[in-house]
């Protein structure tokens, strides 16, 4: 496989506004709660 060079782009990243920051923070959160959630799950047998 030949390796893929990413190509610059000359326009920036658009900033997040603190609203989105804020879903994304929060989605993050959510997303790490259900994977601990999970992880509890598995360690104790399987049993939810």
């Amino acid at each position: 496989m030949k390796a893929h060079h990413h190509e610059q782009r000359n326009q920036p990243y658009e900033r997040l506004t603190s609203e989105q920051t804020e879903q994304v923070i929060e989605a993050i959160s959510v997303a790490l709660e259900d994977a601990a959630l999970t992880i509890d799950t598995v360690t104790a047998g399987g049993h939810a």
